[in-house]
């Protein structure tokens, strides 16, 4: 996993997918923000937007937050394996 710098700046589908192709990335993992960027794509992923079909969810597990003792997050971490063309 690498970080990929403006990433959560593209609005669009194609510039997204350019931009991770150019960088060779093959999986993203993407926190919801406080304050995230103006209609960032990722962001809306992130907060349940259907996924292109160039992006694939992967399964993670997360601790229990009674376990941790904090309150349950608004939005989970969206973690997604990228296809290239």
């Amino acid at each position: 996993i690498r970080y990929v710098w403006d990433a959560d700046k593209i609005t669009h589908e194609k510039d997204l997918r350019a931009h991770l192709a150019e960088r060779h990335i093959d999986v993203i993992l993407s926190c919801p923000k406080v304050e995230p960027e103006k209609d960032s794509l990722l962001q809306a992923y992130v907060g349940g937007k259907k996924l292109p079909a160039w992006l694939k969810p992967v399964a993670y597990a997360l601790p229990k937050t009674e376990t941790l003792k904090i309150p349950a997050p608004k939005a989970l971490p969206l973690l997604v394996k990228v296809s290239h063309p």
